[in-house]
C-alpha cells in the first residue's frame, strides 16, 4: 500500500445565498459543430502520438509552448460540456480523458480517468486549442501551478511533465493522484450472519472505482465494483455467513492500482 503524505484542504465559506447565474446562450449549431470536429481531431492526434500535424490545430500565442512541453500519452478522449462566451469566440470544453501514467509504486502503463479543461477560441475563423501558461491547471486529482520562468539569463527552463496544462513537473506525481480514496474504517468485527457497513470517501476531482481483490472465506461485499463520484462517497457492506473466516478484505482503487485493507475479525 502506497504510503503518501500530500493533504488536500478545501474549504468553503457560505454567507448568503448567491444569485443564479443565468442560463448559457446556445451557440449555432454549425458554430458547435466545427468545434467538435476540430477537437475530436486534435485529441485524435494527440492519441496517435502525431504531435508535428497538431500544429494547424494550435493558437499562435501557444504553438512555442507546445513545441517545448514534454507529451502526455492519451488513450482515449470525450467531450462532457462545452461553455461558450457571449460572442462564440472562445469555448471552454470539460473533456474526459484516459491518460498513461509511468510512476515508481504504480502499474506499469496505467491509465487514468479524469475530468479535465479544454481551452479553444476561433483564429482566422477556426477554432484552435490554446493554454493560458501562467494560470493554475485543473487536472482530474488536483490543481497544480506552474512554475515561473528561470529567472538566471541563459539558463534553460525545467522540462513539463503532464502537459497539457502544466508548465512545470509536479513534485510528486504519486502524491498528486494517489491516497485520494479513503475508509471511514480500517476494521471490522461481524457477527455469524450479520453484516456492517464501510463508507469510502474521495476527493478527487474525477471519479475513481472501487474493486474488492480478495475477501476471506464466507465474507461477502456488496457491491464488489462500485464508482465513488467525484467529492462523493460509496458504501460497501460486509456479510458474514456462519462459517466465515476471519481476515483482511483487499479494496483497490482502480485508477491508480492503491490497495486499502479492511481487516475483518468474525465472532
Amino acid at each position: 500500500m502506497l504510503r503518501l503524505s500530500l493533504i488536500t484542504v478545501f474549504a468553503a465559506v457560505a454567507l448568503a445565498q448567491a444569485p443564479e447565474k443565468p442560463p448559457a446562450k446556445t451557440p449555432p449549431p454549425e458554430v458547435d459543430q466545427a468545434l467538435r470536429e476540430r477537437m475530436k481531431q486534435f485529441y485524435d492526434l494527440q492519441i496517435q502520438g502525431q504531435y508535428r500535424k497538431s500544429e494547424t490545430y494550435i493558437a499562435e500565442d501557444t504553438k512555442d509552448w507546445f513545441y517545448t512541453i514534454s507529451k502526455p500519452r492519451y488513450k482515449s478522449f470525450q467531450v462532457d460540456h462545452i461553455e461558450y462566451n457571449d460572442d462564440f469566440t472562445q469555448a471552454k470544453a470539460m473533456i474526459w480523458v484516459e491518460r498513461y501514467f509511468s510512476a515508481p509504486g504504480f502499474p506499469p502503463d496505467m491509465a487514468v480517468r479524469g475530468l479535465t479543461p479544454s481551452t479553444w477560441k476561433l483564429e482566422n475563423g477556426l477554432w484552435v486549442w490554446y493554454q493560458d501558461q501562467s494560470a493554475p491547471i485543473r487536472l482530474p486529482w488536483g490543481t497544480i501551478t506552474p512554475e515561473p520562468a528561470s529567472q538566471t539569463a541563459g539558463a534553460p527552463a525545467a522540462p513539463p511533465a503532464m502537459p497539457p496544462g502544466v508548465s512545470g513537473p509536479p513534485a510528486n506525481l504519486a502524491a498528486l493522484i494517489g491516497n485520494k480514496v479513503k475508509a471511514d474504517q480500517t476494521s471490522v468485527t461481524l457477527k455469524s450472519g450479520g453484516s456492517a457497513q464501510v463508507t469510502f470517501a474521495n476527493s478527487a476531482l474525477g471519479p475513481m472505482t472501487l474493486k474488492v481483490d480478495s475477501k476471506p472465506a464466507g465474507v461477502t461485499v456488496e457491491p464488489e465494483s462500485a464508482d465513488v463520484a467525484a467529492n462523493g462517497k460509496q458504501t460497501l457492506t460486509l456479510s458474514a455467513a456462519k462459517d466465515a473466516k476471519a481476515g483482511v478484505v483487499r479494496v483497490r482503487i482502480e485508477q491508480t492500482g492503491e490497495i486499502i485493507p479492511l481487516a475483518v475479525e468474525v465472532k
